[in-house]
């Protein structure tokens, strides 16, 4: 189906009004991580990192340390699609929680009518946290004996996980009958019992990954009028979870933030051609002089400093990160970035979302990526590394943009998302600053620095120093690839430390297109990779895939 810009145009700028007999309440619960070298504010309306005045992503964090710089103002969650009729669906959320306007409530739907629950956007409006040593005790406690012997961590006997036999007596509220808060299920019940050593995990399948800090909220999309897109409702209901690891050791974890968003169909409708992203208003410190870019090979959009100086006389009073300004990069770990654009007073104010302009126009190639009479069309805007002087990114069009405040929008899909399916997207939030470099060399730090992460998540944060389990044995069994000579002039060596099983090579360029795969049998050891002047001058990407779908990812840079 062809995404109609007029439609969702027509519902951004309309009053429409839906009514539906549910209360409209406040979404008022505001809650922090702050396990590492950031200070993140958690909220419960589809808005993230600020408390609904200020900007609350806060990067270095250290206790009581002060200049307090930060790197987002804000973050909101947009989603939409259409139904069986071809009705567009949208929720969007910018700042309107701050003044009224929402597009999000508090609260689950309820798994039998469809509807909100009663007094759920009343009884949900509040973040669930829980820490590692919580976690952990639980654990322990039980392994020792297979009872529980100490006192509960109140934490623990509050998560909203389904069947929690303590939650009633402490909340006061009784929880529905319905999958919420993700547990470690220790007995396979399906019910959530610390007294049998269950616990709060990110997912079932991660059990000893053990994050210093989760909170934990759930809201949907029907509670009421949609006043901050003045869209139709879609029927969904959002859990999410953040979370973060301090790791002295691990500066790459130490510097992010993850978030986790499951977004479940529950309205009586298949949806198709189904989008999912967010809203970001990243203000690097000084919040008029930054620029965006992305990178699709790693499914990250990110923001850099125009110049090494963070800092424009109209930004008085802010506290600003002067010379080497960081990298913040917003990063999709198990999707697809399918889009990618920004919306501010360069582009006639539109926002972007679904990949096109509002007014209806494709995203085309160069400039601005606004060009009525080009039909170059693409889907991300500014896609090469700003440090390419024959590129497009910002940088090299730097004649087009005006200071101003920037914003920008990334998605995933487009989805068929049946009724009562689920869309979980993770991302991570990470930061990037290299002592002693400067805003494009910071860039390269961050592209260098994502495949590590996301190989982090892929392998289950395999030697990551997030996990409960001895693992020493299984950081001897850590897959690692290395590159001889790196740089190269397109014919180099991939030397493995093992396979186990067989294997697959393959070279993706700068934009994500395949262009060399080999078949590698077991236990091979060095590979000769033989493409002297058949591969351009750039920056590639190795990916080592085994049978059992562990990857890793190598940069290779080819130069003459």
């Amino acid at each position: 189906m062809k995404l109609s810009k007029t439609i969702l145009s027509g519902l951004l700028l309309s009053s429409f009004f839906f009514e539906n007999g549910f209360s409209q309440c406040d979404n008022s619960a505001i809650s922090y991580i702050a396990a590492n070298n950031i200070k993140a504010a958690v909220l419960n309306g589809g808005d993230l990192f600020w408390d609904r005045n200020n900007g609350q992503f806060i990067v270095p964090y250290s206790l009581g340390v002060s200049p307090i710089t930060k790197t987002i103002f804000a973050n909101g969650l947009w989603m939409g699609g259409f139904d069986q009729n071809g009705t567009l669906k949208i929720a969007m959320q910018m700042y309107g929680n701050s003044n009224g306007r929402r597009d999000y409530w508090a609260g689950p739907i309820d798994n039998n009518s469809g509807d909100p629950l009663e007094n759920g956007c009343t009884n949900f409006d509040r973040i669930w946290k829980v820490y590692r040593n919580e976690i952990l005790q639980v654990k322990e406690d039980f392994d020792d004996n297979g009872m529980i012997d100490s006192p509960l961590p109140v934490s623990i006997q509050k998560w909203p996980a389904k069947g929690n036999p303590f939650f009633e007596q402490l909340m006061g509220y009784p929880l529905p009958d319905q999958d919420l808060a993700p547990f470690y299920d220790n007995n396979n019940d399906g019910l959530f019992n610390p007294m049998n050593g269950d616990r709060p995990v990110i997912d079932q399948t991660l059990p000893d990954v053990v994050p210093n800090e989760m909170a934990w909220c759930v809201f949907n999309d029907i509670q009421g009028t949609h006043g901050e897109s003045n869209g139709l409702p879609i029927g969904v209901e959002v859990q999410l979870l953040v979370y973060a690891f301090n790791c002295s050791e691990n500066s790459l974890l130490n510097y992010t933030i993850f978030t986790r968003h499951k977004v479940i169909n529950k309205s009586q409708f298949e949806m198709n051609e189904f989008r999912i992203g967010f809203f970001n208003d990243m203000d690097l410190g000084c919040f008029i002089d930054d620029y965006i870019g992305c990178d699709t090979t790693l499914n990250t959009h990110y923001f850099y400093n125009k110049d090494n100086n963070d800092g424009e006389p109209q930004c008085g009073g802010i506290d600003t990160f002067g010379l080497n300004p960081p990298v913040q990069a917003v990063t999709f770990l198990n999707h697809f970035l399918s889009n990618f654009s920004y919306n501010n007073s360069d582009v006639a104010g539109s926002y972007a979302f679904f990949g096109e302009w509002a007014n209806g126009a494709r995203i085309t190639y160069g400039g601005t990526g606004y060009n009525p009479n080009s039909t170059d069309f693409v889907n991300h805007v500014f896609p090469d590394n700003p440090n390419d002087p024959d590129g497009w990114s910002m940088m090299t069009e730097a004649d087009l943009f005006p200071i101003v405040d920037r914003r920008s929008i990334g998605t995933a899909g487009p989805f068929v998302f049946p009724k009562n399916g689920q869309i979980v997207l993770d991302v991570a939030y990470s930061y990037h600053r290299e002592p002693g470099a400067d805003h494009l060399e910071n860039v390269n730090v961050a592209l260098a620095s994502i495949p590590n992460l996301q190989n982090f998540y892929d392998n289950k944060f395999l030697g990551g120093c997030t996990q409960v389990v001895d693992l020493k044995e299984k950081l001897n069994h850590a897959l690692q690839l290395n590159i001889s000579p790196n740089p190269n002039n397109g014919t180099f060596n991939l030397i493995f430390d093992k396979t186990i099983a067989a294997s697959q090579i393959s070279i993706f360029d700068f934009n994500g297109k395949n262009i060399f795969t080999k078949k590698i049998p077991a236990h091979t050891e060095q590979l000769n990779i033989g493409l002297k002047n058949q591969l351009p001058t750039g920056v590639y990407f190795i990916k080592w895939v085994l049978e059992d779908g562990q990857l890793v990812t190598e940069k290779v840079v080819v130069s003459f």
